[in-house]
């Protein structure tokens, strides 16, 4: 249970995540306009290039972030699928299914075989 609490949790940090940096965006691109718009000698200016320089070093990391964290979707991905390894890997009825499955798949195939050339002799057809 807590596993899925944990994904629940991941999953929305990568939400938020992702409206940081839609926030970081626009606020870069607010910056960079107040940049052009400013006299270059403003005091303003040198305020505006300090916070530029903030705003592109946590849009980085902000997409660094973002880049590392799985969906929730790839997150119960991995659960299932660790979950079920794990299964497999402990069942000692699941270590025979490949044996039975291999036995099963084996005599249908040589009953499809039979059941083929015993219909080509029917027509005429021989091997």
């Amino acid at each position: 249970m807590k596993e899925i609490i944990l994904i629940t949790l991941i999953g929305n940090l990568k939400e938020f995540i992702i409206t940081l940096l839609v926030v970081l965006i626009v606020v870069l691109v607010m910056g960079v306009f107040a940049f052009v718009v400013f006299d270059k000698e403003d005091n303003e200016t040198l305020f505006v290039k300090r916070h530029i320089k903030k705003v592109l070093t946590a849009l980085f990391f902000t997409a660094l972030f973002n880049v590392f964290i799985p969906s929730k979707k790839d997150l119960y991905l991995i659960l299932g699928l660790g979950t079920t390894i794990d299964y497999v890997k402990s069942s000692k009825e699941i270590k025979e299914l490949p044996e039975n499955v291999a036995k099963t798949l084996n005599h249908y195939l040589l009953k499809l075989t039979e059941e083929e050339d015993s219909t080509k002799d029917k027509k005429g057809l021989k091997r």
